[in-house]
């Protein structure tokens, strides 16, 4: 079956094969109507498949309305015609400036003028003729030299296209890869990268005993005076930072949390990750609850929008783990050892 976009002209093409019987006898036989390449493209559907039409004479002659091909010469109709027993092959092209086309009128390289044999004698009963040769496509980076079979058509690689007709190779009769377009616009720039700075602390030097706070929230240093925390350098206000920590504990430790130092002043906390703000939870942040027994909680990552009070003028920002809680005896440790070590990741993704 054959079809095309309904937006697409058609023209009659006729012919009259009974101008070239010379015993006056009723031709009979086929014409198979194709588009060469079998793909061709369309505005309103892509790339889509015309498809094999098939057309049966009548009294001898052809009659059949096809698809107008294009201008560039992009894609052409290949006609075979099994006329009384005989083939040949038209590769054409129908101008819709054409309303008619007569087959036989047109000229096409390769294709010799249908033969006629007139035969007297008995009648004898006749046998069933050979169904013919199916054409074959071949394809190749240099032009056709194999001979196969009449009918057949051959692709080079750079699109030339060649069809076999009386022994011989004739071509190419047209280029199907056609001209080469204009330039495009030249496209838009990409956007510009994300850039994520990233620290972390990995404390593995002692048991820390946390210090004896019960009212007030306190950066948590080793005996040796190192925060447990880490700093990122570039940071720029807006941006966006994610912070987490991992800590084991004794049980009911102190209240934890992560907290924003003064850049000026390392003891000074200025924002608590629990809360995300100035003030901080009562209890510290749920992710480091201190009764893991009753209230089990795991410290995931956790965002908070970088703001310029935490900087200072290199855009460094400062993270340390924090705590509220009496203890006196000294009992109230995190660990921060070989065994069990203490870390504070932090990672900003600058604002655009």
């Amino acid at each position: 079956m054959t079809t095309w976009p309904p937006s697409w002209p058609t023209v009659q093409v006729r012919a009259d094969y009974t101008v070239a019987s010379p015993d006056g006898d009723v031709p009979v036989g086929t014409v198979r109507c194709e588009t060469v390449p079998a793909r061709i493209p369309s505005a309103e559907y892509g790339v889509i498949t015309v498809g094999q039409l098939n057309v049966d004479l009548v009294d001898g002659q052809l009659a059949v309305h096809l698809a107008a091909t294009p201008d560039d010469g992009s894609w052409v109709w290949k006609l075979t015609q099994v006329i009384s027993g005989t083939t040949t092959v038209s590769i054409i092209s129908i101008p819709a400036s054409e309303p008619v086309v007569d087959l036989l009128a047109v000229e096409y390289p390769g294709v010799p003028p249908l033969p006629y044999t007139v035969i007297t004698g008995p009648s004898v009963p006749g046998t069933k003729g050979d169904p013919g040769h199916t054409p074959q496509r071949y394809t190749g980076d240099d032009p056709p030299t194999v001979l196969h079979e009449d009918g057949d058509d051959y692709l080079r690689t750079n699109g030339d296209y060649y069809l076999q007709a009386a022994g011989a190779w004739t071509g190419p009769l047209l280029n199907l890869r056609g001209p080469k377009g204009d330039k495009g616009d030249s496209g838009g720039g990409g956007g510009g990268g994300t850039t994520i700075l990233w620290a972390d602390a990995w404390i593995a030097s002692e048991i820390v005993t946390l210090p004896d706070s019960p009212s007030a929230w306190v950066p948590v240093r080793t005996s040796g005076g190192t925060l447990i925390g880490c700093s990122i350098a570039g940071s720029t206000a807006g941006s966006m930072a994610r912070l987490g920590m991992t800590i084991m504990r004794t049980a009911n430790c102190s209240f934890l949390d992560i907290g924003i130092l003064d850049p000026n002043d390392p003891n000074n906390i200025l924002a608590f990750c629990g809360s995300r703000g100035p003030v901080a939870l009562e209890e510290g942040n749920p992710g480091a609850y201190p009764l893991q027994s009753s209230y089990p909680s795991i410290f995931g990552p956790q965002p908070m929008v970088v703001d310029p009070s935490w900087l200072d003028g290199s855009g460094n920002l400062t993270v340390a783990v924090v705590c509220k809680g009496a203890n006196a005896d000294g009992s109230r440790k995190v660990y921060a050892h070989p065994g069990y070590p203490a870390t504070v990741t932090m990672e900003v993704k600058l604002a655009a």
